[in-house]
């Protein structure tokens, strides 16, 4: 059931493991806190359905959910007098309100879909909850989680 999406993914949950012998080394399904992190993860995980041209979140909305879209493309864009302006465009497995959850911020941007889109999503309280359940593994998360942010939408 969710093979896409861990392969979508992949690079978003592979973290290192700095307590291994062998370095560099990354956390497998072979370690249990990684695998306990991901059961819990994946087990969070709730289906998701958007269709086209519409506002996941606006400027300066809380956001309650991390989306990960797995087939679709969405738009990140602002809002001068009124009127949207749409400057990036991602298609696929990209990370939606991850930055906003994980480190308690406002949407900086609008995002919008641009096609139907399909994937998953999970709520605030399972995100903080599994961050704050599996600190030795979500370290790396909320690492990955700042560099995604910055890579794709900041720049």
């Amino acid at each position: 059931m969710f093979k896409e999406f861990l392969e979508h993914y992949k690079k978003i949950f592979s973290f290192p493991n700095h307590n291994s012998l062998h370095q560099p080394a990354f956390f497998t399904w072979n370690d249990q806190l990684y695998r306990n992190f991901m059961i819990e993860m994946l087990g969070q995980l709730e289906p998701r359905h958007e269709f086209k041209d519409v506002v996941l979140f606006e400027e300066q909305d809380e956001v309650n959910e991390v989306i990960f879209f797995n087939n679709g493309t969405y738009e990140v864009g602002f809002e001068i007098n009124r009127t949207k302006e749409f400057v990036l465009r991602y298609k696929n497995c990209n990370l939606i309100g991850a930055y906003g959850v994980t480190f308690n911020k406002r949407s900086h941007f609008v995002y919008k879909t641009f096609t139907d889109c399909e994937g998953f999503f999970i709520r605030r309280e399972a995100w903080k909850g599994l961050i704050d359940n599996n600190p030795e593994v979500s370290q790396h998360l909320v690492e990955q989680v700042k560099e995604e942010y910055d890579r794709t939408t900041m720049n």
